[in-house]
């Protein structure tokens, strides 16, 4: 009889062993859960087009704060849907303005949708400045933030706040920046964005909606901006654990029922899939905090741009394996993701391994290879360069565990996390 109990029990035991959980958010740090302000307070104009809603810190009291402007997705303008990313915002110390800028979905045309939030971003800065007993706004210190058809008007935005007489932003965040289905309200070029603009520009490897078009096009013709504080970044899934790390069109969304104003669309029917998860913390949240530390105070600036392992790092499952980190461009590109990306460009194997591993070019590239160890804790712990094709590492010294290796050849970067075997 305990014979046959035997297999099912090892096949749940091995199961519940076997199943990951995804990073959970840190304590502390850029994206992490530590705050300055324990509450929020809204405010609700949204009467239409030129519409917005406010957001601003209570408890305690601040007499001036950095101001965000957060411009939603297509069909996208109740807050609900970003919920949890604006309370994150609020509650470390800024104001965020909220612009509707659409009455629905099919009714006002693209090219006014960039116009009607100058519109709703000038009403609810001119409504706080006349309640002097609010936070009032830092112009000074503004960053434009926008996911998919909002980050091509965060971009419209920065590009030409002088014409639309609007705060000069400090810095923007496009998350999956695109028009889709409906053209005509981006900018021809955006060569005119002034050099001291911070900008990060993110989208999603299994995009299907607007896919990389448009944040290609505004990092290739940002070209005044340097790639010092201008980085490309991709964020990829990971099947490692569950659920599952995906890369869709909607990863910065992250619902929040106290941020609803009860609109709702055809878009916005979507909602309860827009939950809270590791992609939230390591990569939006935690860029965007850094990307504003760095504009604001210098600090935070090797994790918001650069390259860096605390840039690209994404958390550890519950196994402790890397989370599939994010990917960085500083370097200008003009070809399509496919292309530059050359995921069969490169082999690492075995992994795992015992004591040797070979890492081998796809192509007869002549490129110098470098390569970088790191531990699970980001210290590197090994460097080196080959020009051969295939080259052999030998890292029997290192203990059991989870790795991570960069590769570089050429103007081409892989990450990849491996484990040491016995």
């Amino acid at each position: 009889m305990k014979k046959e109990h035997l297999f099912p029990f090892l096949f749940f035991l091995s199961s519940t062993v076997l199943a990951q959980i995804q990073p959970a958010q840190p304590a502390t740090g850029y994206g992490g859960l530590a705050s300055t302000y324990s509450s929020i307070v809204t405010f609700n104009c949204d009467d239409g087009a030129t519409g917005y809603m406010l957001f601003t810190p209570a408890s305690p009291h601040a007499a001036t704060l950095p101001l965000v402007v957060f411009d939603h997705g297509f069909g996208e303008w109740n807050p609900l849907r970003y919920g949890r990313w604006i309370e994150h915002m609020v509650k470390r110390g800024n104001i965020v303005i909220f612009p509707r800028y659409q009455k629905d979905e099919y009714v006002t045309p693209s090219t006014s949708f960039t116009p009607n939030a100058v519109t709703g971003i000038l009403r609810a800065i001119d409504t706080i400045q006349h309640h002097p007993t609010w936070t009032q706004p830092d112009l000074s210190k503004v960053f434009y933030v926008g996911h998919s058809y909002g980050g091509l008007i965060s971009a419209n935005l920065a590009t030409k706040y002088a014409s639309y007489a609007i705060p000069k932003p400090k810095g923007i965040l496009m998350a999956c920046p695109g028009y889709g289905s409906y053209p005509g309200g981006q900018l021809s070029s955006y060569a005119g964005m002034d050099s001291s603009i911070f900008v990060l520009d993110i989208f999603e490897r299994n995009d299907n909606v607007v896919d990389s078009t448009f944040a290609l096009q505004v990092f290739n013709q940002t070209t005044a901006v340097p790639y010092a504080h201008k980085n490309l970044v991709i964020h990829f899934a990971d099947s490692t654990g569950t659920p599952h790390i995906t890369s869709t069109h909607g990863e910065s969304s992250c619902i929040d029922s106290t941020l609803d104003n009860g609109d709702r669309g055809i878009v916005m029917s979507q909602a309860s899939y827009a939950y809270t998860d590791a992609t939230d913390f390591y990569c939006y949240w935690k860029l965007f905090d850094a990307l504003e530390d760095c504009a604001l105070n210098g600090n935070g600036c090797t994790t918001a741009f650069g390259d860096t392992y605390a840039q690209e790092y994404m958390g550890l499952w519950s196994n402790g394996v890397p989370v599939r980190p994010l990917d960085v461009r500083p370097i200008n590109l003009s070809t399509s993701v496919p292309a530059y990306k050359k995921e069969g460009m490169l082999n690492i194997y075995p992994n795992p391994f015992t004591d040797n591993i070979h890492i081998a070019k796809g192509t007869s590239s002549t490129e110098e290879m470098e390569i970088t160890l790191f531990n699970i804790l980001g210290e590197q712990i090994g460097h080196w360069s080959f020009s051969q094709q295939i080259n052999t590492l030998n890292l029997s010294s290192l203990n059991t565990g989870s790795y991570f290796i960069r590769v570089r050849i050429g103007n081409n970067t892989w990450n990849k996390q491996v484990i040491r075997s016995w």
